[in-house]
C-alpha cells in the first residue's frame, strides 16, 4: 500500500468484448495524486487506439455519470470498438506484482 497518499499508484484500464469473450488491459500506469490519473485517463479515452491496424473513421467519447470514468465508440472502416475507461487505485498488494497486460485486439 502507498504511503504516501500523494503519490498513490493508479492505472488506467480498458474494459472490451471481442467476439471470443470480454477482456481488461491496462493502458498506463501513473504514479501521482488522483488528479494525475484523471489526467491520464481523459487523455487514453481521447487518443487509444485498441489496435495498430485500426482506420479510424471517427471516435465518441462519453463521460459516465459517475464523473470518471468514460465509454468510447470508434468507428473504423470495417467495424465498430465500444470501450470503457476508467482508473483505479492499488490499495493493498501482497506477493509479487503481477505484469501490466496491453491490449491485443484483433486488426479490422
Amino acid at each position: 500500500m502507498p504511503q504516501d497518499p500523494g503519490m498513490a499508484h493508479w492505472e488506467i484500464i480498458v474494459q472490451y468484448v471481442r467476439t471470443d469473450g470480454t477482456y481488461i488491459d491496462t493502458v498506463a500506469t501513473v504514479q501521482g495524486s488522483r488528479e494525475d490519473a484523471q489526467a491520464a485517463l481523459d487523455d487514453a479515452a481521447r487518443t487509444f487506439r485498441p489496435s495498430s491496424m485500426l482506420r479510424e473513421k471517427g471516435r465518441r467519447v462519453y463521460r459516465h455519470s459517475d464523473g470518471v470514468s468514460y465509454y468510447v465508440r470508434i468507428t473504423g472502416s470495417f467495424s465498430t470498438s465500444h470501450l470503457l475507461f476508467s482508473s483505479v487505485e492499488l490499495i493493498q498488494s501482497i506477493g509479487a506484482p503481477q505484469p501490466a497486460l496491453t491490449s491485443d485486439l484483433p486488426p479490422e
